[in-house]
């Protein structure tokens, strides 16, 4: 026997929020395989669940334009996955609503020759790094976190670890409607 897809979908959500509540490196690839079945599987949990077809929103932080310009111009490396949530950061210029796909195309890492987006990280996470699936072979996308993304990194102070809290808050908080419709 399995659970309903409600069932599942609770399960889920209340995963996502039990890692923003007390998350650690670790946890965050766990995140990213519940990321992955809530999102981004064939057949979205939370699509499977949506039978009022409520339209998902992601609310992200806007960055200032000042950020790429100086990226560009210093060829410097932008970590801007942990600033996506508005629930811990701000930058002054507000907020935006996005569609699933716009959210997906948002950056967490940029420098003026390579982008990562949250589908990047979401995926990488899930089937790569551990979340539901482990490979040891590296790829473009494994070499660039581990470049990037690992500089400094300790289980208190992990770039990837806040990156993924960040979207695990904009992911929790769309979901919202659909739980209140369901």
């Amino acid at each position: 026997m399995h659970p309903s897809p409600r069932e599942l979908f609770d399960h889920k959500l209340a995963g996502l929020a039990s890692f923003i509540e007390a998350p650690t490196v670790l946890r965050a690839y766990d995140a990213g395989g519940i990321l992955r079945q809530l999102l981004l599987d064939k057949q979205p949990l939370v699509d499977v669940v949506n039978r009022n077809r409520v339209r998902l929103r992601f609310k992200v932080n806007v960055f200032p334009p000042e950020i790429f310009q100086e990226m560009a111009e210093q060829h410097t490396i932008a970590i801007l996955g942990p600033g996506l949530s508005p629930a811990h950061s701000s930058f002054g210029v507000g907020t935006v609503l996005l569609s699933r796909d716009k959210f997906f195309a948002q950056p967490v890492v940029q420098t003026a020759w390579h982008r990562v987006t949250v589908k990047n990280i979401m995926s990488w996470s899930a089937n790569k790094a551990g979340g539901i699936h482990f490979d040891v072979k590296g790829d473009d996308t494994t070499d660039l976190f581990n470049r990037f993304m690992r500089t400094g990194e300790t289980e208190e102070a992990s770039a990837f670890g806040s990156t993924m809290v960040a979207i695990s808050e904009i992911v929790l908080a769309a979901c919202q409607p659909v739980l209140r419709m369901s």
